[in-house]
């Protein structure tokens, strides 16, 4: 089975080139889908272990490669499903000043929540362990400012502005969320070369200097990211040596979490986890409310669930897991129905992103590259939630370019 997951993976990686573009989500989606599967390939998995004990591999479970198998062939049903498209450049409307618009708002509410954080935590509030921190609604939304501030300055092509946003993508890393960075990433590879790059096959595209650095930049946030954040939070430099150190490609390898979300779908299908279908509605239905939790609504409802089942005291996050969610929800008919959902989204925004220029377009690129990078290690629950997140900061950053619009003209018609 895991030869049969490479060349499917292989062809897929293929297939989304050829019709999408090396920068687009589609294809950026199929090669972090590939990153995550690499356990199953390998037929490794890290087990959930108990604080303190050495972590290590053991054999992944036929049953768990299968799951991974099914998820990817249905993501290559819907790839070659779809037409051929001939690759072409993004072109951003300018005529009326849209995206600057949007990043000039982003950029101060950005700004806004970096004061807020400094007076609610003091100014190296980055520094605290990530439990002492602020984690409020407002804090969650000034996340997702910063990135659709970002793909604006993107888009824009303005320097001072990206600056700006990658000083705070910077501290929102410090902080300990390796996810934003992440996403800045993706969306950078996608949304530069996607507006500015020029044509050409795909080694010559894969050969820019820029494009070179971001993946740099992009596989350290993954994979030693966070010995490197907790260095400076704790002002040891012995934590990123000690990573590094006697056997550092053994170490990394060990620590990747592409190892540990898969051991998920093992532990799902050992502890004979089923989430019932109608909770399971409920948990998704609930995103649609801006504040879920005031409503006594849980969007979390697959990791409660695996960590409660757990038959021993973790104190560490296991993040979860798309396709474990897929298989406790309904079992192959599930992971075949997410693996449905999965690409058909990525070429969702992929398409409304070259096709379509209205305001949504960015925080659609914002949600496409949450979805190519971020959706492998969540529940889709969970997920979702930030989905909600990002639309509640991008109805904010929208509403007030109405309002400022109105003071100043009577520029009516928005289109979206």
């Amino acid at each position: 089975m895991s030869f049969a997951i490479l060349i499917i993976a292989l062809l897929c990686l293929f297939l989304t080139n050829r019709k999408f573009g090396t920068f687009s989500f589609p294809f950026a989606g199929a090669c972090s889908f590939l990153i995550y599967s690499v356990p199953a390939i390998l037929g490794l998995s890290a087990e959930f272990y108990y604080s303190g004990q050495t972590k290590y591999f053991v054999s992944a479970q036929a049953g768990a490669t299968g799951i991974v198998l099914l998820a990817w062939c249905g993501f290559a049903l819907v790839v070659i499903a779809y037409k051929q498209l001939a690759y072409r450049q993004c072109e951003p409307l300018l005529s009326n000043n849209n995206y600057s618009d949007q990043m000039k708002i982003a950029t101060v509410l950005s700004f806004l929540g970096l004061g807020y954080l400094i007076v609610t935590g003091g100014l190296f509030f980055f520094t605290n362990a990530r439990d002492e921190q602020l984690n409020d609604f407002a804090t969650l939304l000034w996340r997702w400012f910063v990135l659709i501030g970002f793909a604006a300055a993107i888009v824009e092509n303005n320097r001072r502005y990206q600056v700006a946003m990658l000083f705070l993508i910077a501290i929102i890393f410090l902080r300990g969320d390796r996810t934003i960075p992440a996403i800045a990433g993706a969306l950078y590879v996608v949304l530069y070369f996607r507006f500015f790059g020029e044509a050409g096959g795909f080694f010559k595209k894969i050969s820019r200097p820029k494009f070179i650095i971001s993946v740099i930049l992009l596989s350290t946030t993954i994979f030693i990211g966070k010995p490197i954040y907790l260095s400076v939070k704790e002002g040891d430099i012995s934590i990123l040596r000690y990573a590094l150190a006697d056997d550092p490609l053994s170490n990394i390898v060990m620590a990747a979490e592409p190892f540990g979300t898969f051991n998920h779908i093992s532990s799902v299908m050992n502890l004979n986890i089923d989430i019932n279908f109608f909770d399971f509605i409920s948990s998704i239905l609930a995103n649609l409310t801006i504040v879920p939790s005031f409503f006594g609504l849980n969007t979390n409802l697959y990791n409660e669930t695996i960590t409660s089942a757990i038959p021993y005291s973790l104190s560490y996050g296991i993040a979860g897991n798309y396709w474990a969610h897929a298989w406790a929800v309904g079992g192959y008919l599930g992971v075949i129905l997410f693996s449905l959902i999965y690409p058909i989204s990525l070429i969702f925004c992929d398409r409304y992103l070259v096709d379509k220029n209205g305001r949504v377009r960015l925080s659609l690129a914002v949600i496409g590259a949450l979805t190519a990078i971020y959706v492998h290690r969540n529940g889709l629950d969970n997920f979702l939630s930030f989905v909600r997140q990002i639309c509640v900061a991008a109805f904010i950053v929208y509403v007030i370019h109405i309002i400022s619009r109105a003071r100043n003209s009577n520029y009516g018609y928005l289109r979206l």
